[in-house]
Parts: structure tokens; sequence; C-alpha cells
């Protein structure tokens, strides 16, 4: 084992430190980037090991958590059965995964090698490191995703759903009621799936480029935003409880959504100033858009 041979890789990562720190724990993880089953405690002195079939090969590969931060690193020695030498120290490479927080909503992660047996060896862990670093990136931004649709339409319907009809329906100066507001969302958010799906094509850029963008327009309350017209709700009367019932199938409808291939492109329309957004672009700007409405129902209650 050549411990002076070194390699890292690392990404951003659309979702918070927290969660990616949670992802590249679970033994989910390691189910679907190695096909392994993951034992361990994660506690610095116990044991980890791997076990699976790759390429039709069964493998047992162990080690020990060296060093531990919560949210912060992880590292642990590493010996596979693949290597077919001997299980003594000197033949354990060091693995360590290390997150750092970007701002709220994102962060760095770095995973790192350090003692490699050969040239063959290398290039072989390059690849899979690259592939599991992708991974684990999807799954953390995919599990933040559906955390974040999942709190913000139950949390926009039951507040609505705690306010009587007077309240829902109270017209502010040169403001658009809490019905209204609500209805907007309804408006920008159905048929979402058919949106997307419609004129869907393999993107030729990275599926996140506009994500941060898209967070910081639109959780800046400060600024106002003008809504085209086609999604202005009419100055009717509402039902808070039909609202109620709707936004619950947007719910359920926009998680259905997170399964798709988020890195494909939606043609079917240009969101100014971005133009042309990713699927997983569009149910990021759906789920902070949602936000920074359910945040003004609030303000009004």
């Amino acid at each position: 084992m050549n411990h002076e041979i070194r390699y890292s890789v690392f990404t951003r990562v659309n979702a918070p430190a927290s969660v990616v720190w949670e992802i590249l724990r679970s033994p989910a993880t390691y189910q679907t980037a190695w096909n392994a089953e993951l034992v361990t405690r994660w506690v610095k002195g116990e044991p980890i090991g791997f076990s699976g079939i790759w390429e039709d090969q069964p493998y047992q590969d162990k080690g020990v958590i060296l060093e531990i931060a919560d949210e912060r690193w992880v590292e642990f020695s590493y010996w596979s059965s693949f290597w077919e030498a001997p299980d003594i120290e000197g033949e354990y490479s060091v693995i360590r995964y290390e997150v750092e927080p970007i701002d709220t909503f994102s962060c760095e992660l770095t995973i790192m090698q350090r003692g490699f047996r050969d040239d063959v060896h290398y290039q072989e862990t390059v690849r899979l490191w690259n592939d599991t670093i992708n991974i684990m990136k999807q799954l953390a931004e995919k599990s933040d995703l559906r955390s974040r649709i999942s709190a913000t339409f139950g949390g926009l319907a039951e507040l609505i759903g705690a306010l009587s009809h007077e309240a829902y329906n109270r017209t502010v100066t040169s403001k658009w009621t809490v019905g209204q507001l609500v209805e907007h969302v309804i408006m920008s958010n159905a048929g979402f799936r058919d949106f997307l799906t419609g004129n869907a094509a393999a993107s030729t850029r990275d599926y996140d480029t506009h994500v941060p963008e898209i967070r910081a327009l639109m959780s800046n309350q400060s600024v106002g935003l003008q809504a085209p017209e086609f999604l202005v709700p009419p100055a009717v009367t509402y039902d808070a409880g039909r609202h109620v019932g709707a936004l619950q199938g947007i719910k359920d409808e926009l998680l259905a959504c997170t399964e798709l291939d988020l890195t494909q492109i939606c043609n079917g329309f240009d969101m100014p100033p971005f133009g042309v957004l990713t699927f997983f672009e569009w149910l990021t700007f759906a789920a902070f858009h949602t936000e920074r409405h359910r945040q003004q129902v609030a303000a009004r209650i």
C-alpha cells in the first residue's frame, strides 16, 4: 500500500450540511452507490463494514472509525477483500468525508482517500468516488427538496385552515387578499407533472446552475415581484376549505415529481431572468416561491 498517493473530490450540494451528514451515514446510500450493506455505529473506535456483491463478486470490506465530528467530518480506515492483500495495518487506506456549510441552504462535500495499492486501484477508485459523491449529492438534494415541499405546503394549509371566511377574504390596500395569495400559489403549481414532462429533454448544462439565484430571489421579501398576467388571481371571494384540499393535491403531485429524472430540462417555458430550467430548478422554484407566499400569509395573521 502506497500511503503517499492521495485523491480528493468535492462538490457543492444544494442541501444543508445536516441533510448531507445524514445521507453520508445512511445505509441506504451505500446500498444505492455500492450495492453494499453498511454496518457501523459511527462512533470513534468502533468498526465499520461494507458487504455485498460487486460485478458478480461477493466482497467484505472493513475498517475502524478513526475520528468523527458531528455534521462536519468523519475519517475511517478501510481494507477491501478485493485487494487480495493481507489484513494488516499497513494495507489499510484512510477515507475522510468533510461537510462544510456554505449558507443556510447549501454546503460543500469533500471525499478524500489516502493510500492506494497501485495505479489500477487508483483509477478504479477515482471512478468509484466520482460516482459516489454525485449519488450522495443527488440523494441529499432530493431529500431536502421533499422536506421543503412537505413543510411549505403543509404549513400553508395549516395557516389558512385556521382563518375565518372574513379574514381569508379581507381586502388590504394595494395588496392581494390571503385568498388571492393562495389562489396564486395554486395557479402557479397546478398540473406540474404535465408541465415538466410535456417538453422534456436531456440537459446540456449542470442541472442545478440557477438554484442559488432562485432561492435568493424568492427568499428576499424586500424585493417586490410582479406576477405574469396569466397568474394574477381574480379579486373574488375564495373558500379556504377548497384551497386546503387543492394544496394537498399539489403537494402530493410535486412530491411525485421528485421521483423523475431531475437532471432533465423543461423546454416549455422561459423563466425570466433564467431562461429554461431543469426539473430540479423548477421544483426548487415551486418550493421557495410557495414559501415566499406562506410567509406573507403568516405576516397577515
